[in-house]
């Protein structure tokens, strides 16, 4: 009897019984099996993800680090522009000083007296180099002491806003012209307050270039004068 019993069920010989509990055992192996390898992805997938936010970050502060960089050197080119700018502004004026003095000796003259212009609030403003309304993109404090606008007011707008209704065109223009053609350019224009004043204005605009001698930015000091 056992031995037709064992030739009548199919498969491995187990009776219905027996079957049923060794699929039961072998499903809830596997189960745990499953459970085990999840909770393994997943406990090893925490590290990785730490990881990438590490990764992240460091990479993330190396861009703030160059950006800082790069503002420094920014604000020490426009130094050294400015510093330069000065130096040429005192040769110019010695070498009128001793023209001056030649033509009155020459003339006879033991005494010299020269009208000394006035000069009153110098302040500088770095210029967008490509942008065709020539944006204001950085100002000094003297700048804004100087016209009386804040520094929010001014950054992002035309470096041409002083002018006003007695602001020479051609003065206007020959800047333009200047800046277009990357050049050294001055003029003295009238130029307008935020209190509707108005002032004569020494502009001085020179082009800053990088070491392959691309222009970075333009640097333009005004200056009151009368």
């Amino acid at each position: 009897a056992a031995t037709s019993n064992a030739a009548w069920w199919p498969g491995d010989g187990m009776a219905p019984g027996q079957a049923s509990a060794g699929s039961s055992m072998s499903s809830a192996k596997q189960d745990q099996d499953s459970d085990d390898d999840a909770e393994e992805s997943s406990s090893s997938s925490t590290p990785n993800t730490e990881e990438a936010r590490k990764i992240k970050k460091r990479e993330r502060n190396r861009v703030n680090a160059k950006k800082s960089r790069l503002r420094k050197k920014f604000f020490i080119d426009s130094l050294k522009v400015t510093i330069d700018q000065l130096k040429n502004e005192n040769k110019a004026l010695k070498a009128q000083l001793e023209r001056k003095e030649g033509n009155a000796s020459s003339e006879g003259s033991t005494h010299v007296v020269l009208a000394k212009p006035t000069v009153r609030t110098r302040g500088f403003i770095l210029i967008h180099p490509t942008d065709k309304s020539r944006p204001i993109i950085h100002v000094s404090d003297s700048f804004c002491t100087l016209t009386g606008y804040q520094r929010a007011e001014i950054i992002g707008r035309s470096c041409f806003f002083l002018r006003g209704a007695r602001t020479d065109v051609r003065g206007m223009r020959a800047l333009e012209d200047g800046m277009s053609k990357a050049s050294d350019v001055e003029s003295v224009v009238a130029s307008y307050r935020k209190d509707g004043s108005m002032f004569l204005n020494h502009v001085v605009v020179s082009p800053v270039r990088d070491s392959q001698g691309k222009v970075i930015h333009f640097v333009a000091t005004h200056q009151e004068v009368s």
